[in-house]
């Protein structure tokens, strides 16, 4: 048998601990997230654009320049809060659906792919 097809048994209660971690985990970083875009959207606001005037025929035009690491950065915390929001919803629904399912199902067979998706791992280093 090849290896992508190993399964491996785990109690459905500690994977349904190991979802609520990244659950947990995707909850914070979209709370750091928002508060980073809140310093950001402060500082476009406060020092991010320029008013830049020029003559020209008949008048004046008026250009805006915003500052560029801002606007990226801006965008990047509107990105991460959308990304850290919906990983954090998936995890609660996984962590929901097993911690049901732990009620009557005692062992879960997961393969490879299952382990690395919900974070299982050694509760103290080996070495």
């Amino acid at each position: 048998m090849e290896r992508s097809q190993w399964k491996f048994r785990f109690a459905a209660a500690l994977v349904a601990e190991a979802a609520q971690n990244r659950a947990d985990h995707h909850r914070d970083r979209r709370k750091w997230w928002e508060d980073e875009l809140e310093k950001t959207d402060k500082q476009l606001r406060e020092t991010g654009v320029e008013f830049r005037s020029h003559e020209v025929t008949g008048g004046q035009r008026l250009d805006l320049a915003v500052d560029p690491t801002l606007k990226n950065r801006y965008e990047e915390g509107r990105f991460k809060v959308q990304a850290h929001t919906e990983k954090w919803e998936e995890f609660e629904r996984w962590t929901f659906a097993l911690e049901t399912a732990a009620e009557d199902v005692v062992v879960l067979e997961l393969d490879i792919d299952d382990i690395a998706f919900f974070g299982i791992e050694r509760d103290e280093p080996k070495g």
